[in-house]
């Protein structure tokens, strides 16, 4: 329940900080950058901790480059999909 309390809290403060970003001037393509870094490293702290119940997903080579291979598409549309969020907030407003 709390993961979703803060998905909610957190998908509704994107477009708020975005508009406010864009107020003050500051570069899209940064913000950007920064977000999908911070998501990156979220991401591999969530992994490191439950590392235990991946083990079993990487345990020949070919399913590892699999993995690196899906984390890299998802991780290309995850990027394209918030650049296309921020020129939505930018044209159109929260």
């Amino acid at each position: 329940m709390l993961d979703l309390f803060l998905a909610i809290i957190f998908s509704a403060a994107i477009p708020v900080l975005l508009k406010y970003a864009h107020r003050r001037h500051l570069n899209d393509k940064v913000i950007l950058s920064y977000n999908y870094l911070i998501a990156l490293c979220v991401s591999l702290i969530f992994t490191w901790i439950k590392m235990d119940s991946y083990s079993a997903l990487v345990k020949g080579s070919y399913s590892l480059f699999m993995l690196i291979g899906i984390g890299m598409v998802t991780g290309l549309a995850y990027y394209l999909a918030f650049y296309f969020y921020q020129h939505s907030v930018r044209e159109n407003g929260v």
